[in-house]
């Protein structure tokens, strides 16, 4: 039963969303850069981005910028979606390549209504917009420690996936399995 319930939650979810349907990468999908969006017919429609996702020698996220203030405004709110996430995978390599397509977007660059997700060979992050919204860094590090506050491990180099929803942004940032549903 709380499978059911967890489905149509997030049935709600994307019907108040207006993105339609949720994202899931399948083994065609080569790792990168994707926007998806929904075409008039309710088909995603996966667009692989040209990035290049390897990070140049010695940049990797500033732990500096995740000390300061909150980023993120009241009402903001994390979601667990149930999957276990390899920790080492994703924070070594997923949530890396994400920051760092995130930053070379620009803080201020409005990026149009869909989903912008990394895909690596082990798990999805992602950006979902239900308006034009810019990627920030800063939200995404602290997006990623919210679901990590009220997502538990399931074991030793486990974490759950999940995302944060931001109400008031008609935005959310999370990670998954990659081969979950994401953006619901």
């Amino acid at each position: 039963m709380p499978s059911l319930a967890r489905f149509f939650n997030a049935s709600l979810l994307l019907m108040a969303a207006g993105l339609g349907s949720a994202a899931q990468f399948s083994a065609e999908h080569e790792d990168g850069v994707y926007f998806i969006s929904t075409a008039d017919s309710g088909k995603e429609v996966y667009e692989k981005l040209d990035f290049n996702l390897t990070l140049p020698e010695g940049l990797k996220p500033s732990e500096q910028s995740r000390k300061r203030y909150t980023y993120l405004p009241s009402g903001a709110y994390a979601e667990c979606d149930g999957t276990a996430v390899d920790e080492n995978d994703f924070y070594s390599i997923a949530y890396d390549k994400f920051w760092f397509w995130c930053s070379n977007q620009g803080a201020s660059n409005k990026l149009g209504k869909g989903i912008y997700a990394v895909k690596t060979s082990n798990t999805a992050t992602f950006m979902c917009n239900t308006t034009p919204n810019p990627c920030n860094v800063n939200e995404w590090w602290e997006s990623i420690n919210t679901v990590g506050k009220k997502c538990t491990s399931s074991s030793k180099n486990w974490i759950e996936g999940g995302w944060t929803q931001i109400p008031s942004w008609h935005k959310s940032y999370g990670f998954t399995d990659v081969y979950a549903s994401f953006c619901v």
